[in-house]
């Protein structure tokens, strides 16, 4: 068996929507590397392991980048265990007459991305922990109105239950339905 070493040159765009965390949806680019053991390969279509390796270095740039644009809503790319990642990699190339078992071993948000998911990912989570919406710390003090004790940020304008940015003049959340 022979195994193909395979990363992206490019960061690869993608929509991070992620249903456990209220408000996270955004888009983000990250870099991806793995590996491809080569199982089987069609020798009608590959006349040596070269151009097979050669396929899968060319290909499974392009294949991610499908992956990450037909990635179900809701679920997490970042925060997910790449299985259903791997499964779509192997199927393309599976499609392309090489059999392969897959490993994603890096996915790395580019520095912009990163800070970005983990500014969301840090409000997201303190809004889970405070149902009430009444207030918001946030560990950015540009963002914040200066507080004696800390940095906060009321944000009535946003639905209790779910998050949603408040329409004025309705009665009831235009997401979740609940009333103001």
């Amino acid at each position: 068996m022979f195994t193909v070493n395979f990363k992206t040159q490019n960061p690869i765009p993608f929509r991070e929507c992620d249903n456990s965390l209220p408000g996270v949806d955004l888009d983000l680019d990250a870099f991806v590397e793995g590996k491809a053991e080569i199982l089987d390969y069609d020798k009608r279509l590959f006349r040596n392991i070269q151009e097979v390796e050669n396929k899968i270095k060319e290909s499974a740039p392009f294949i991610l980048k499908i992956c990450f644009a037909s990635w179900p809503e809701g679920s997490s790319i970042v925060r997910s265990d790449h299985v259903k990642i791997v499964e779509m990699l192997e199927k393309r190339l599976q499609d392309e007459g090489i059999q392969t078992r897959c490993k994603i071993s890096g996915l790395k948000l580019t520095e912009k991305s990163e800070l970005l998911y983990s500014t969301s990912v840090s409000l997201a989570e303190q809004l889970k922990r405070n149902k009430s919406f009444g207030a918001l710390e946030l560990d950015n003090p540009e963002l914040s109105e200066p507080s004696a004790h800390s940095s906060i940020v009321h944000i009535d304008k946003f639905c209790q239950n779910c998050g949603a940015k408040r329409v004025p003049g309705d009665k009831f959340c235009p997401e979740c339905g609940r009333k103001w």
